[in-house]
Order: C-alpha cells, then sequence, then structure tokens
C-alpha cells in the first residue's frame, strides 16, 4: 500500500512505478480519515511518501488497525519529529534514504570533465562553463554532477530502534 502525499503528488507520484512490480493500491493523504476506506489488514507492507510528522500520525492510525505491517518511510519522513511525535509507536519502522557520498568526488567529478572534453567538441570555454553550470548541483554536503546514468547515491536502509533511527546493513 503506498500512501503519498497529496501535498507534493510531483515527488509522491514516483513511488507509483512499484505497483508495476508489486501488487498493491494507493491513497492520497491529506488527513488521518483519507485511510479510513483502507482495509490496511489486506497489506503486508505500507509505504509512506509524507513528511515526519504527518508520517508519524499515519503510523499511529495504521498500528492501530494492524500492529503487525511493514512500515517504510521515504526521506520526507528520517526527522527528528518523526521519531519526537511518534514516540514508541515507530519503532521497527524502517526508512529508505538515499545517502551522499562525497568521497572521491573531486576525482569524479575530474574524471567526469575528461569524459566531456573528449566526448563533446565545446566551441568555447564559456559554452563548457554553461554546459557544466547546469549539470553540477552544490548540496551541503558538496558537489553532486549529472552523468549519462544520472546521479549514483548508495541507499540507506534505517529502522527505528530505541527511538533512534539506526542503519540496518544487509550481507
Amino acid at each position: 500500500m503506498l500512501v503519498l502525499d497529496d501535498n507534493n503528488r510531483e515527488y509522491a507520484d514516483e513511488f507509483k512505478s512499484l505497483l508495476n512490480v508489486f501488487e498493491g493500491n494507493y491513497v492520497y493523504y491529506d488527513d488521518v480519515s483519507s485511510l479510513f476506506s483502507i482495509e490496511i489488514s489486506q497489506f503486508d507492507t505500507v509505504i509512506l511518501t509524507t513528511i515526519g510528522t504527518e508520517s508519524a500520525k499515519i503510523v499511529k492510525y495504521i498500528r492501530t488497525k494492524d500492529d503487525d505491517v511493514r512500515i517504510i518511510v521515504s526521506e520526507a519522513a528520517f526527522t527528528p519529529e518523526f521519531l519526537s511525535l511518534g514516540g514508541s509507536v515507530v519503532a521497527n519502522t524502517y526508512a529508505i534514504v538515499p545517502s551522499l557520498s562525497v568521497r572521491n568526488t573531486e576525482t569524479e567529478l575530474i574524471e567526469e570533465c575528461e569524459r566531456l572534453l573528449t566526448d563533446h567538441r565545446f566551441l568555447s570555454i564559456e559554452q563548457m562553463k554553461r554546459f557544466l553550470s547546469r549539470s553540477i548541483i552544490n548540496t551541503r554536503e558538496g558537489y553532486l554532477y549529472f552523468t549519462p546514468d544520472g546521479i549514483s547515491q548508495k541507499i540507506g536502509l534505517y529502522k527505528v530502534i530505541e527511538g533512534q533511527f539506526k542503519e540496518v546493513f544487509l550481507e
């Protein structure tokens, strides 16, 4: 079951592609009443795309209907508010969060520039600068850049244990 954020449909709708692989349904969440018509017990997993405060409310509601259902939140709920508002009810909730890797970013960017110079014949330095200005994103964690394969990011799997998000390591 997908519980999609009605206030951020562009982001939430990307999760609908999961229904091409897994059998299920979706609902847009505006408030808890959005879930009243859903029979939670018919699903083994519920995925939330809502922000932390709303996700905590949803988890509390879902747990009253089916305490055994697996709940997964997106990075939108990966917040201290989710933990504090949810309290013990959000224990064992999973979070799937892209994590930024900034190690060797400079080397990777230099290699990418080398590939760009080899593959593209820029007519001027200004043309290359314009190309790069549309291809690089400056974040708090460092620079990210687009490659032909997109932005490659490690995905972290976390579980709420003892009131904290703890990374789950899979072997």
